[in-house]
């Protein structure tokens, strides 16, 4: 014991652990404690936590003493994505954020827990970062333990942000199971299915 009191960490309170980001995308970082000169850095190999892995996100626009927007970086897919807020002034010691999920693509709409019935017209909604090329829209009303098959034989532009499904009038690729409480979209770069989004709750239709 030196006789000197420990520093208090600082506590990421936004984003959440847990949640979606885009990559590529400008996300907005609130922390707790009053940080007049923040270092952003980001890590996102849950097996390495080496302080020294971080890389610093170099564009970043303090909002005040407690938030600032980033642009994060353009890298492959990771549920184990963190931001840490250091303290450059040295009076806090840096603090994470939780493991955070960042993706090429992330589904917007439906999000779960929604009900359908057949005949419905369903917004798919995405946004798309702009490492997407052409994005293929995938059903599974099995929990998963169809496959996926396509609901339509046309692929689409990232940019469009979406695609007006009518249930009922699928030009289906495989069979789709319906009615169900277990129903899933995936979203997917067409030459990649390692680049998606899914919704993580499902929803139903009757």
């Amino acid at each position: 014991d030196n006789g000197t009191d420990p520093k208090e960490k600082i506590s990421v309170d936004s984003p959440v652990a847990q949640t979606k980001v885009l990559s590529g995308d400008t996300l907005t970082v609130q922390w707790d404690k009053e940080v007049g000169d923040p270092e952003i850095s980001y890590n996102y190999n849950r097996s390495n936590q080496n302080l020294t892995d971080w890389t610093e996100i170099t564009d970043v626009t303090i909002i005040d003493n407690n938030s600032a927007r980033v642009v994060l970086p353009s890298i492959t897919y990771s549920d184990s994505f963190q931001l840490r807020v250091g303290d450059n002034g040295g009076t806090y010691d840096p603090g994470t954020s939780g493991y955070l999920h960042i993706k090429h693509i992330l589904l917007l709409n439906p999000a779960g827990g929604e009900t359908y019935r057949v005949g419905d017209t369903v917004k798919i909604k995405w946004k798309a970062s702009a490492e997407m090329s052409v994005i293929r829209v995938k059903f599974d009303g099995n929990a998963g333990m169809d496959g996926f098959p396509d609901i339509t034989t046309e692929s689409f532009d990232p940019d469009l942000g979406g695609h007006n499904w009518i249930i009922g009038q699928e030009t289906a690729m495989g069979n789709l199971t319906y009615p169900s409480t277990q129903c899933y979209i995936r979203i997917q770069e067409y030459n990649d299915a390692n680049i998606y989004d899914i919704n993580y709750q499902p929803f139903a239709i009757e």
